[in-house]
């Protein structure tokens, strides 16, 4: 299973797994040369993918942080379901 882990603000890193091992890492500033690069992290992909010999098509998960707790009532209890219920729910079956 691959895994491909980025973080797209301060310090815009990627992250590629493969079985729950580290194949590849980088941030992007090795790339770009900015110090704390605050962006996304193309050339970091790429070069993750490219360390792997595989391509996006490959992965079976993408992650991003998620910063910013859950507004107050947000609930997977509750009746209603919104999209982001969901998509949550969905990630925690898989």
């Amino acid at each position: 299973m691959y895994i491909l882990g980025i973080s797209y603000g301060f310090v815009a890193t990627a992250v590629l797994l493969k079985d729950g091992k580290v194949i590849a890492c980088a941030s992007e500033e090795r790339f770009n040369g900015i110090k704390n690069y605050n962006g996304f992290p193309q050339k970091s992909i790429s070069y993750c993918l490219s360390k792997a010999g595989i391509k996006g098509e490959d992965l079976d998960l993408v992650t991003t942080p998620y910063t910013n707790l859950p507004p107050s009532h947000f609930s997977l209890d509750n009746k209603k379901s919104t999209q982001a219920d969901i998509i949550f729910q969905t990630s925690l079956d898989h």
